[in-house]
């Protein structure tokens, strides 16, 4: 965290919501955006779901959509056993190496538009 505050003061972090390293950061007053991300499903701690597991990556439009939306307007998430965790955050990713959702990104565009979901 010196380092950081020392050499890069003026950078900010994106860091998962809740997490030690959003906990270090405040401690030292550098600055910092929570992180969610759209494509990925969440258990029920707050954390994403392993990549091992082939249930972790959402490849849906719709259900993409569906979950940012809520993310971004309700500050929740509905968990992989269907109950609903709050979290919030600063800035939502989609991973580029999610193909499906790569090559219908027009489609998902268009429906964030239509959820008043800005894009930056």
């Amino acid at each position: 965290m010196q380092l950081v505050k020392d050499k890069y003061p003026e950078v900010k972090l994106y860091v998962p919501p809740g997490s030690l390293l959003e906990l270090e950061l405040k401690n030292h007053g550098l600055s910092y955006d929570r992180e969610a991300f759209a494509d990925r499903r969440y258990v029920c701690e707050g954390k994403l779901v392993s990549r091992n597991d082939s249930n972790a990556v959402i490849e849906d439009v719709s259900k993409l959509v569906n979950q940012l939306s809520m993310m971004v307007h309700e500050h929740k998430v509905i968990c992989i056993d269907e109950q609903e965790i709050p979290l919030n955050a600063q800035t939502y990713c989609v991973h580029g190496d999610n193909l499906s959702i790569v090559h219908n990104f027009n489609e998902v565009i268009t429906a964030l538009n239509l959820n008043r979901i800005k894009i930056g």
